[in-house]
């Protein structure tokens, strides 16, 4: 094996490796207290917006996951409507992300050639919102480069009907 095959697969098993990861670390979470509806909402969108309006590089197209992080029991759902982030949100598939299999050049070569204003991608969790109504939490993966990325826990508090961060929680990186 070449020093540039091994490149290859250690990119390729990164960016699978975050995809997974956030499941273990979510589930390790208090997040019994706090609801998911079946279907996501408009409240949902918001609280996916207040997050990555924290999270993500200003300027950016914001790439995105199609689908939440499975967190504590239940299936994926999938995002449905426009998340009202201040940066345009671009909602691509897990295996689009992923791409093809690589040839020539490394996965974030190519992951770049194909989202060139992208500052890598996200994953969410379920929006979990408390049973008051007036906090939530989210679950985030982010993967931006080879050794570039991290994971955690978004806090928010919902004042005079607006989502806002409160707190994230770092409990990875890369």
């Amino acid at each position: 094996m070449t020093d540039s095959t091994i490149v290859k697969l250690s990119s390729m098993a990164y960016a699978i490796l975050a995809l997974g990861l956030a499941a273990l670390v979510y589930s390790r979470v208090d997040t019994e207290s706090f609801q998911v509806d079946p279907v996501p909402t408009g409240e949902d969108l918001d609280i996916y917006a207040a997050t990555l309006d924290t999270l993500a590089t200003r300027g950016h197209t914001i790439i995105l996951a199609d689908s939440t992080v499975r967190a504590i029991g239940g299936p994926p759902r999938t995002f449905h409507g426009v998340i009202p982030s201040r940066d345009p949100v671009q909602v691509v598939s897990r295996k689009e992300i992923l791409g093809p299999p690589h040839s020539s050049g490394d996965y974030w070569t190519w992951f770049r050639s194909q989202f060139p204003n992208a500052d890598g991608w996200f994953a969410l969790s379920e929006a979990r919102i408390a049973p008051d109504g007036a906090t939530a939490r989210v679950g985030f993966e982010h993967a931006c480069g080879w050794l570039c990325g991290g994971g955690g826990m978004v806090e928010l508090a919902k004042r005079r009907g607006v989502w806002r961060v409160t707190s994230i929680r770092i409990t990875w990186v890369s």
